[in-house]
């Protein structure tokens, strides 16, 4: 009589700890993932240093004081975004809701502010801003200054002043640095109205510009 193997001597099968797929597309294919993983970790975290960072207005004052002087902290302002990415970029809101965007562009753009930015006969996009109608140039007398400025209607952009809306509307650009600075600092103002941002006067201009030293 044979006896029946009912697989009492078979050796246990070990669980695998890495899935056999991995290996059928190769080491290099494994080394890919890890890599990978790493990278997604590090940005998730640089994403949220970033972000606390650009809240937080103890570092951002600092920064922007650095290229828009001021004897004390304005009083009645709020600094909401501060970032150094691309273009150094600051979103201010001061107590009659105005929204001014303090830009600072890095050398090799600056041609691109002379021909595009500043330059009322161009109306497309340009650095995410989205485009622009009804524009027309003009000068802003502040604190002793001709500053140069293009008045338009600026279309669907991107959200600079942290409200989570994209802006649009009407919106003033004025130049703060002298033309053929190399890198040019600019300041760009909405003016909230019932419903939506109205056209910026240049007392506006000058109200928001009031408590920072134009220029020095």
């Amino acid at each position: 009589m044979v006896d029946a193997n009912w697989g009492a001597d078979e050796a246990p099968t070990k669980s695998k700890r890495i899935p056999q797929w991995l290996w059928w597309c190769g080491g290099g294919c494994l080394l890919a993932l890890v890599v990978a993983a790493i990278l997604g970790y590090m940005a998730y975290n640089y994403g949220k240093q970033l972000v606390a960072e650009g809240t937080d207005p103890e570092k951002q004052w600092p920064k922007l004081q650095r290229i828009l002087p001021f004897d004390e902290r304005p009083v009645g302002y709020e600094l909401n975004w501060g970032s150094s990415l691309l273009v150094e970029t600051y979103a201010l809101r001061d107590s009659e809701g105005r929204v001014g965007v303090v830009m600072r562009f890095p050398e090799s753009q600056a041609g691109a502010v002379d021909a595009q930015l500043m330059n009322p006969d161009h109306s497309g996009a340009l650095f995410g801003m989205g485009g622009r109608k009804e524009v027309s140039a003009l000068k802003i007398m502040v604190q002793g200054r001709d500053l140069e400025a293009v008045r338009f209607y600026q279309q669907q952009g991107q959200d600079m002043d942290g409200d989570g809306q994209p802006d649009q509307g009407h919106t003033v650009m004025v130049r703060l640095t002298d033309p053929g600075a190399t890198e040019p600092v600019v300041l760009q103002i909405f003016t909230p109205g019932p419903e939506g941002f109205v056209p910026p006067t240049e007392d506006d201009v000058r109200a928001v510009l009031a408590p920072f030293h134009v220029g020095q």
